[in-house]
C-alpha cells in the first residue's frame, strides 16, 4: 500500500557529476533502485530526470513544485539538496535524499544514512519531518551604500547548511573539482593548507538579531546543518534543524594561531557568547548580518558566490524531508 499521496506524479532527479554517481554502471544501478523505492512508497511510476544540464534539473524541480508532486527524491550532493529545498519550500512535498555528493551535510543533519543502499530504504521505510532552511543575500556597497552589479540588486538564495564570510568562503574558491575527486570530502583540508599563509583577519560589525557586536574577526558562519564532517567532525554543542534558529560561530582574532585556537574553541564550546579567551564567540538567532570593512569572500553550501556584506534568517520548519 502507497504510504504517500499527492495530485502529482512523483520526480526522481539525479545528478550525474556528483562525484558518487561518475561510475556510469553504478548511476544506472542507483537509478533503478531508487525508482522501485520510490514506486512502492507512491503507488506511481516516477518521472525519472538526470540533470546533465543544470538548467534541466532546475525545470524538472520547478515543474513538481507546480504540479504538486507526490514525492520528489534527489540524488546528489549539497547543492542538488539545495536546488530542490529551493523549489520545495514551503509546498510540504516530501523530499527523499540519497546522498552521493562529497559532503552531503544535509542528508547527515537530517539523519538520512550516507550509505547510498541504505538511503534507499528510507524511502519507503522512513517518516516525515519538517526541517529548517536558511536564506541569505550578499552583496557589495560603494561609498554611497549602492548595491554593486549588473542589476544593482544584491544576491540571495536559500541554504541548507551554512552561509559564511571570510576564511571558510576562500577555501571553498580554492577548492577545485579535482580535489573533490581524489580526496573526497577530505579535498577541502588539501586546497586549505595553501590558505593558510595568507589567513588575515577583518574589521567588521556582527548584528545578532539586530544587536550590533564589533569585532576582529578571521570567520563568520551561519549554520543551519550540524555536521562539519559527516561522522567526524561536529559541534560539541548540537545544531538542532528544527528549533527555528540559525547557529553562528566567529573565530576572532588575527592569524593562523589565533584562527586554529579560535575555531577549535568554537567547535568545542557548550555555552553561547563571547568566550572568556576572546578567541570565539558563538550564538543562537533568527538573523544575522556582518558588514566587513573590506570586501570578504562570501560563500553559500560551500560556492563562493562573491563578496562583501551578507545577511542570513532562519526559516523555519520551512521543508518536508523523508527520515529515519
Amino acid at each position: 500500500m502507497a504510504r504517500f499521496g499527492g495530485p502529482g506524479d512523483p520526480f526522481v532527479v539525479a545528478n550525474p557529476r556528483a562525484s558518487r554517481l561518475q561510475d556510469a554502471d553504478r548511476r544506472d544501478r542507483v537509478l533503478d533502485d531508487v525508482r522501485r523505492a520510490v514506486e512502492a512508497a507512491t503507488g506511481r511510476a516516477p518521472r525519472i530526470v538526470v540533470g546533465e544540464d543544470l538548467t534541466v534539473a532546475e525545470a524538472a524541480l520547478d515543474e513538481a513544485a507546480a504540479d504538486g508532486a507526490t514525492m520528489v527524491a534527489v540524488i546528489g550532493g549539497d547543492g542538488t539538496v539545495r536546488d530542490a529545498a529551493t523549489r520545495l519550500t514551503g509546498t510540504g512535498i516530501p523530499l527523499a535524499i540519497v546522498p552521493a555528493g562529497t559532503a552531503n551535510l544535509f542528508a547527515a543533519t537530517a539523519g538520512v544514512p550516507m550509505r547510498i543502499a541504505h538511503a534507499v530504504d528510507l524511502i519507503a521505510d522512513g517518516r516525515t519531518a519538517d526541517l529548517d532552511l536558511g536564506r541569505v543575500r550578499w552583496g557589495a556597497l560603494d561609498e554611497d551604500g549602492n548595491v554593486i552589479g549588473p542589476d544593482r540588486l544584491p544576491g540571495e538564495r536559500i541554504f541548507v547548511v551554512a552561509a559564511g564570510m571570510g576564511f571558510d568562503a576562500a577555501l571553498m574558491a580554492a577548492t577545485t573539482g579535482a580535489h573533490k575527486r581524489r580526496f573526497g570530502r577530505y579535498g577541502y583540508f588539501v586546497a586549505g593548507l595553501g590558505q593558510l599563509r595568507r589567513l588575515r583577519g577583518f574589521d567588521c560589525v556582527v548584528r545578532l538579531d539586530g544587536e550590533p557586536h564589533e569585532l576582529r574577526a578571521l570567520q563568520v558562519l551561519a549554520a543551519n546543518g550540524g555536521e562539519l564532517i559527516p561522522g567526524i567532525v561536529r559541534p560539541r554543542r548540537r545544531i538542532n534543524p528544527h528549533d527555528g534558529l540559525l547557529d553562528v560561530f566567529v573565530v576572532l582574532g588575527d592569524g593562523l594561531v589565533a584562527g586554529t585556537a579560535g575555531a577549535l574553541e568554537a567547535i568545542g564550546r557548550r555555552d553561547l557568547g563571547r568566550s572568556r579567551s576572546g578567541r570565539s564567540l558563538r550564538a543562537r538567532v533568527r538573523t544575522v548580518r556582518v558588514d566587513a570593512s573590506s570586501p570578504q569572500p562570501v560563500e553559500v553550501d560551500g560556492d563562493a558566490v562573491g563578496q562583501g556584506w551578507f545577511e542570513a534568517e532562519a526559516l523555519a520548519r520551512s521543508i518536508r524531508v523523508i527520515v529515519p
